[in-house]
């Protein structure tokens, strides 16, 4: 099979790999996509039994289930392709009719969009039926974010930024470029470890932000900040704070970039 993409084949194979993921995770990933029902429901029974009242979740309980439930999904994401590691499977997934090119476009085009935006779509529109059906439950997600935005838009400091070039479309692209990088790490793991995934994953992660504490433990105290900002002027703050930004924007790609070629790389070598 060479490393050409045909747009049939690769139809062909998208379908057959979207089906997959579905018919084994569905249950799971509907499991964290309804978590915000599932709240609700003990919240409304806990009110009755013991507070002999009903009464819906606040927004920041939910907001709090949202945020542990997309952090599940992340670790999840070692799940979805996991397989591919055991010998069984793994070989047969090898054998399937489809290039590497059009496995690892599938691959991404399932871990980065489908799975994410389907989570996202069906627990927002879950709240947002909760609250419209029960107002004690209060605002709904995409209310309270939008009503956020608004204050920051009105925010008389951001236009501060919006003079550097600091735009709410800059912020939103680097929240994507941060979830992609999330996304393809887990993904990364799942398909380079045969066993306790989840497990090695969270102990590189924890290794990592121990040498950093460290390093920054060492480094920080040694930088004379009042020496090097003392003397700054508000236009030189201004362009130090923009460059800050576009650095971080840019390492942020690098590194989604940089897993997306590990997961493709990991595709073009793994072997049974």
């Amino acid at each position: 099979m060479n490393e050409t993409f045909s747009l049939k084949r690769f139809g062909t194979y998208f379908k057959f790999d979207i089906t997959r993921l579905w018919r084994k995770h569905s249950k799971a990933v509907m499991l964290m996509a309804f978590s915000g029902v599932i709240l609700y429901v003990v919240a409304v029974l806990f009110g009755l039994l013991f507070g002999h009242e009903y009464q819906g979740p606040g927004l920041i309980a939910r907001f709090s289930v949202f945020v542990l439930a997309f952090f599940v999904l992340e670790l999840y994401q070692t799940r979805f392709y996991g397989y591919i590691t055991d010998k069984k499977e793994g070989t047969d997934w090898i054998m399937l009719p489809a290039s590497k090119t059009e496995k690892f476009v599938s691959m991404l085009i399932n871990t980065l969009i489908i799975i994410p935006v389907s989570f996202l779509c069906t627990y927002i529109f879950c709240d947002w039926l909760i609250c419209l059906l029960d107002k004690t439950a209060g605002e709904a997600l995409i209310t309270g974010v939008s009503t956020v935005y608004g204050d920051i838009m009105n925010f008389s400091s951001f236009e501060e930024l919006k003079e550097i070039g600091i735009t709410p479309g800059f912020f939103f692209l680097m929240t994507i470029l941060g979830g992609f990088a999330n996304y393809l790490y887990f993904l990364l793991c799942g398909i380079c470890f045969r066993k306790n995934k989840i497990f090695y994953a969270i102990l590189i992660l924890f290794g990592f932000s121990t040498v950093m504490s460290m390093l920054s433990a060492f480094i920080i105290p040694a930088i004379d900040f009042e020496g090097i900002f003392g003397d700054m002027t508000e236009e030189k703050v201004k362009a130090l704070f923009k460059g800050f930004m576009n650095v971080s924007l840019i390492l942020s790609l690098i590194l989604a970039v940089g897993l997306g070629w590990g997961v493709w790389q990991r595709i073009n070598t793994i072997k049974h």
